[in-house]
């Protein structure tokens, strides 16, 4: 989770989230199953992931959005790179200041594209769970 800009609420919660048993193959991060079926998975888990998290916090701590990567990069110590992630969702170019490792600039430029083709949600798609609508999930 890194803060997201929002110009509604301020900074709000943005989950980036790699699923179990994933989807991609590990070694080319290529897809293994048909996009229609992977999504499918994404807007379930998404809207699960939003409900747990949603129910055990206030409102304006509401996650802004849920975001699918196959793999989040890392430094060559395996630690998250949370400020680079921060660099790119702030519209900055990441700096690479934290040494990735090998794998992990492949892992960054993915983690660009899907944030890129994520939208913030609109004051009707942030509508609560409780009202019966998805909040703007990617």
């Amino acid at each position: 989770m890194v803060a997201f800009p929002s110009k509604e609420r301020g900074d709000a919660p943005l989950a980036f989230v790699v699923l179990r048993g994933p989807p991609y193959d590990e070694e080319k991060l290529t897809l293994e199953k048909p996009a229609s079926e992977i999504e499918e998975e994404e807007k379930k888990a998404s809207r699960q992931i939003r409900k747990n998290v949603n129910s055990d916090c206030g409102e304006n701590a509401r996650l802004v959005g849920v975001i699918f990567v196959p793999r989040l990069p890392k430094t060559r110590s395996g630690q998250v790179l949370r400020r680079t992630i921060r660099e790119i969702i702030a519209g900055g170019a990441a700096t690479g200041d934290d040494h990735p490792a090998a794998d992990s600039v492949e892992a960054l430029e993915h983690l660009k594209a899907a944030f890129e083709k994520w939208t913030e949600p609109t004051d009707e798609s942030a509508l609560s769970e409780k009202e019966g609508k998805n909040r703007g999930c990617c």
